[in-house]
Formats: C-alpha cells, structure tokens, sequence
C-alpha cells in the first residue's frame, strides 16, 4: 500500500511586499481552529489484499423481459451458448373469430430481431423448431430463469424456418408450398380458427386453450467449423403502441370452387412487461469445456482465488472480487486497511478525531489491450452483493439512474478503451465497510448492467492480480 500526502489545510499564504526574498507558508495557521485542521492522503491496495475468483450464474431471472433469445453460438474463449425462447399470443382484436367453414392456408410470423452475436454473413442459414406449449403448464404469476427446464411443458412440434443474416425484421411464411408445417401444426392452426369468440375475449379462456411457442434451433442445424449465432426477438410495444412481433392466420371462404373471401386473424406475443398477461421466458446451457472459463473455474476450486476471470453473458461466467480480511479485519484494529486507520488518528504528534474516505476509485483492467479485447468486452459493468436478484452495493443505484438518466449517479463502471480498464466509484461500499467490518458483505460479483443482462453480451477479460483500489481520504482534528 503506498501513501502519499497531497494537501494540506488552507492557509491564508500572503506577501506584503514584493521584496520579500523569504515566505512562511506556515504563516496563518495559528488561526484554524483545530477542528478544521485536516490531511488528505491517498492510498493504493493491490495484489493480495483484494482477491477475484469465478463463479457462474445460471438462476437469472428471465421471464416477462420484453424480448426473449434463441439460437447457438460458439467460439474459442467462450464455448458453446444454446438459447431457446418460449412466449405466449393473444389475439389483437377480442371478440374476433373466423366464423364457420373457413379453410386455413397459411400462417405468417413478422418477427422483430435486433441485437444478435455471431458472425450471420458467413454462416448458413439455420433451422429453427416452434413446438407447441402445452396449456396451463406456464403461470403468469410465476418467476421463470434461465435455467428453466423446458422438457415438461412442451407439445409437438408445429413448425421450421430457416433463417440467416443479419436482418432486423423476418417475415416468415409458413405454408404447405414451404413444407415447415407439420400434422400438428394444420391442428394448430384450426383450432385457432375454430376457438369462439368467449375464448377470444378473455386473456386466462385463451391461455388454458394455447399454451403459446417453444422457438428452439434445430440441434442438426449447426454446421461444423461454423460460429452460429443468437437472435433476440423484440417481443415489446413501443410509445406509439406498434407491436414489434406477431402473427397471422390466414383463411379462405370457397363458393363454387372459387374463392369467396379472405379471412386473417393476429395475434401478438405481447408479455407482462407492459400490459398484457402473457408469460416469455429464456433458457441459457453454457458449456465452457476447453476454454479459459473452464481454468478459471479449476483455480478458483482448488486455490480459493483464479488470477485471469470473465464476465460473459446472458447469465453464465462471473468474476467474484473479495476485500479479504487480510485488508479489512473484521474488527476495529485488524486488517491493513483499519490497522493503518487505527494508527493514523494519531499523526505528527496531533491526535485526530475521525476519518472520512473522500473516494474510492476501483480499477479493474482487461487482460490485454489487443482491439478483439476491446471490441469484445462489455461496455458497462456493475457490482452486486448478489448478482441473481440484482443487489447492487450502494454506490451502484442502477433503479435511480433508470429514473433520472445515465450518469446521474458517481459510480461510472465504463470501459476506458483509450486505457483498457473499467473505472468505478465505490465511496459508499467502502466506507461502509470500513464503518462496518463485521456485517458489510465482502464478495462482491461483477456483472452486466440489468438492461444487458439477458442480451448477448461480449466476453469481457478481466486482469484479476491487476486490479487496483484507489483511496482518497481525509483526517478530521
């Protein structure tokens, strides 16, 4: 730990005259009062007094987000991610139905996809499977995570698509000239068509008839040497109550042979984030064999400790960073940190009566500065007492920020990529632990932000023995 002292108090340094060749620049002082006489000094703590390890979180919450994920994806540093998203539609218009004697000819998904990982330019298109949710195997009022085993819930299969590229909105048709309807899925889809109008109108009727889609890749799909890659599926509405995806049955009334009328009901896959009452939800399978994650996760079991940690999302690896006892005793006068507290409040001969911490600047920097490091690393991140429910230490208020905008709180967390390393503000946390050594929770987990928590967030490299806590303080008379 290095100290410096860097100010002193304010002093009322003058010069009568300009020929003055000597100034005391303790001239003045006498007239502090003594308890406005004070000393900043600033300390650096590094290596073996604050420890990272690896963890992984696979209890996320994922359901009623506003989007959810499909699709696999691989690469070298973070294996192999499987996504797989489950919704369920109501009908836009209640009350609505095809009536009698219609025949079903078609159903159309306009899809919104925006944010995706994997390179879609050079990868084939792949095939994705809708099955069906079997009925009141989802609750509303029930919390789903990431780890959710879809293996109970699911019907047949309904569907296939095919789908590549990078395109932020599909239309697919699904009809019998693309042969990705199955027998079950022409049951489906007249079923729809026959359900009246009692069931049309009432939100829980149409959810113990239709259980809602299981949109999965097909495990077939994914060709060797290729990366793949994970879609997410904007199932939200915005300020002007356009619907990002849906879907439309579409049917015929025949006379003579001859096509009378057409018929099409919609349905949106609206969820509980806004005001409908249907249920989405995300499954995340990380499997990091051979890669980095996998040693990390090895050191941090047999050392206590792991020196290089990751951050990859949506759940999966999280770096853990513990302000050891070695640092922080759990009482007054053991640790580094408070046994230097102890000593200082008496400094130079002059007794003080109290320590405030000015700031505390953490300094988390990546394993290298190459630019696939930089571009592949998250742009935020945050710090949790328990990352699966979001607990924030107290300097990370992300709920106020959401309120009042980015950046009106100290924290920052930002990816300086002219330095290569995050920066945040953690004045309160360590305060508090200082103030509070036995009670103050010391394994704190790094993570995305709660917005970026289910999105396909990069693979952040994380420089664990360099990793630097920066304290300015003062010493109060």
């Amino acid at each position: 730990m290095k100290s410096y002292k860097v100010a002193l108090p304010v002093l009322a340094a003058f010069s009568a005259f300009s020929s003055c060749t000597k100034v005391d620049d303790s001239l003045g002082l006498d007239l502090v009062p003594d308890n406005q006489r004070s000393v900043i000094l600033i300390d650096t703590l590094s290596t073996g007094l604050l420890e990272t390890s690896q963890r992984l979180a696979d209890s996320v919450v994922s359901s009623k987000q506003g989007i959810i994920l499909f699709g696999e994806h691989y690469d070298a540093l973070s294996g192999r991610t499987a996504t797989a998203g489950i919704v369920q539609f109501l009908p836009f218009v209640k009350e609505t139905y095809f009536g009698t004697g219609a025949t079903v000819d078609s159903l159309l998904f306009d899809l919104t996809l925006a944010r995706l990982v994997g390179d879609t330019a050079v990868n084939p298109a792949r095939q994705f499977d809708v099955y069906a949710v079997l009925p009141e195997k989802l609750s509303y009022d029930s919390t789903y995570y990431v780890n959710f085993d879809p293996s109970t819930i699911l019907g047949p299969k309904l569907f296939s698509f095919e789908h590549s590229g990078p395109s932020a909105y599909k239309t697919i048709v699904l009809s019998p000239a693309k042969n990705t309807v199955t027998a079950d899925g022409w049951a489906f889809m007249n079923r729809l068509r026959d359900a009246s109008k009692e069931i049309n109108d009432s939100e829980d009727k149409f959810h113990k008839e239709f259980g809602g889609f299981y949109i999965v890749q097909d495990a077939a799909s994914l060709a060797p040497g290729t990366t793949g890659a994970i879609y997410e599926m904007n199932i939200g509405v915005d300020s002007y109550y356009t619907v990002y995806s849906s879907m439309t049955i579409y049917a015929h009334n025949y006379e003579g042979g001859q096509v009378k009328d057409t018929l099409a009901v919609s349905y949106h896959f609206i969820d509980g984030s806004t005001a409908y009452r249907n249920t989405s939800l995300t499954t995340v399978r990380h499997d990091y064999t051979n890669t980095p994650v996998e040693q990390s996760l090895t050191d941090t079991e047999n050392n206590g400790f792991a020196y290089h940690v990751y951050e990859h999302s949506p759940a999966g690896a999280k770096p853990v960073l513990t302000f050891t006892d070695t640092l922080i005793g759990k009482n007054a006068t053991t640790g580094e940190l408070t046994g230097r507290i102890a000593s200082m409040m008496t400094r130079d001969g002059v007794s003080y009566s109290a320590l405030a911490v000015n700031r505390a600047q953490l300094i988390i920097p990546l394993k290298e500065r190459s630019l696939e490091t930089l571009n592949n690393s998250a742009y935020r991140l945050g710090m949790y007492y328990k990352y699966e429910t979001f607990a924030p230490i107290p300097d990370w208020a992300y709920s106020y920020e959401s309120y009042y905008g980015e950046g009106s709180i100290p924290y920052g967390g930002y990816l300086a990529r002219g330095l290569g390393y995050y920066s945040m503000d953690i004045t309160s946390y360590v305060q508090q632990l200082i103030s509070y050594p036995d009670k103050v929770g010391r394994n704190i987990t790094i993570g995305s932000t709660p917005s970026a928590a289910l999105l396909t967030a990069p693979f952040t490299q994380i420089d664990g023995a360099g990793i630097q806590l920066i304290l300015t303080y003062t010493l109060i008379r």
